[in-house]
């Protein structure tokens, strides 16, 4: 191949690039530009070769000064998240490579740009940023504790309601932290082993805080996703000790609602009943000398057997709260005593 094939090979390859190629003088003047350059920045078909093109803004000059001086000295020069601008205003972000172009003196003669449009990633990147930075805003100032785990259960970032109940202020991230109870350990496994296959789940566990105490929180958790693999998993725990406290209290007092007003009722019911007995008692009582001995004894008896059920319902009306007692098996009974 001839000096003059590789030029025209060298032609054609910039022709065809997708990227934006151009060619300076030692001046700054366009001495070259493909279609991609043209069409990048929106100059006409002809562009604006043999002149000295205005697509550096006010904020990129003095970077643009710093490179012509690299390349003025011979090395080459590459650099990302450099600002363009086209020809109809349009800010642009640009991935830049340039090299010298030396004559066979050594002295400079020019140079050649490749340009890659960054602008969407840039623009993909910033929104990813402020994105992230919202959700960190978020993160911070909820009131509920949140970890985030790496792929391996390694910590990734806690937020502030986290370091306050866990009492872990100087966590390294990337260690893992232990503050699942051991009779949770089943629990937990089984949850996470759904969260890794994709899963999100939603459950009620205890924890350990920073006070050594036990609380039962609400957990959520979820995976954390890239590209269909599986990174990592977030936790946020919403303590729900008082709650729960509070329905155990709301299921006692409704219980004690319904003692009582079965008790009351039980005792109404029987008062009655109960009154007409005794006064039949006390008439036989009266009669005991017409009667034999073992219907004396029979007599004595029930008359006692009345009075404890006048005892029984007088606890009963006098029931104020209430606990139980295992009558046989499973089945339990109000101790009156």
């Amino acid at each position: 191949m001839s000096g003059d094939d590789v030029v025209l090979a060298f032609r054609q390859a910039m022709a065809r690039s997708a990227d934006a190629v151009a060619v300076y003088d030692d001046q700054g003047k366009l001495m070259y530009a493909n279609k991609a350059f043209t069409a990048m920045f929106a100059f006409q078909e002809a562009g604006p070769v043999g002149s000295v093109t205005d697509i550096v803004p006010e904020e990129g000059r003095e970077q643009a000064r710093d490179m012509r001086l690299q390349l003025g000295k011979g090395k080459a020069v590459n650099a990302q998240n450099v600002p363009r601008v086209n020809a109809l205003g349009m800010e642009m972000t640009m991935g830049l490579s340039a090299i010298p172009v030396m004559d066979r003196r050594g002295e400079f003669r020019g140079h050649i740009e490749f340009l890659h449009d960054q602008t969407a990633e840039a623009r993909e990147r910033e929104a990813l940023t402020t994105t992230l930075s919202r959700l960190m805003t978020v993160c911070s100032a909820s009131p509920d504790p949140i970890i985030v785990h790496d792929a391996a259960g390694g910590i990734s970032m806690v937020n502030h309601a986290f370091e306050r109940v866990f009492g872990v202020s100087d966590l390294v991230m990337g260690q893992e932290f232990d503050f699942v109870p051991v009779q949770q350990t089943a629990v937990e496994e089984e949850n996470l082993e759904k969260v890794r296959a994709g899963e999100t789940v939603s459950y009620e566990s205890t924890r350990k805080t920073s006070e050594g105490t036990e609380r039962d929180f609400e957990v959520n958790a979820a995976p954390i996703m890239q590209d269909g693999e599986f990174t990592g998993w977030i936790h946020i725990l919403r303590d729900i000790t008082d709650r729960k406290a509070a329905e155990e209290l709301r299921l006692e007092q409704n219980k004690l609602q319904g003692v009582l007003e079965m008790s009351v009722a039980a005792a109404h019911e029987f008062s009655q009943p109960l009154q007409s007995l005794t006064m039949d008692m006390g008439y036989l009582l009266e009669r005991l000398k017409d009667f034999d001995e073992d219907t004396r004894e029979a007599l004595q008896s029930m008359s006692q057997a009345v009075g404890r059920l006048s005892d029984v319902i007088r606890k009963m009306q006098g029931i104020t709260d209430y606990k139980s007692e295992v009558y046989s098996g499973d089945i339990r009974m109000i101790d009156l005593d």
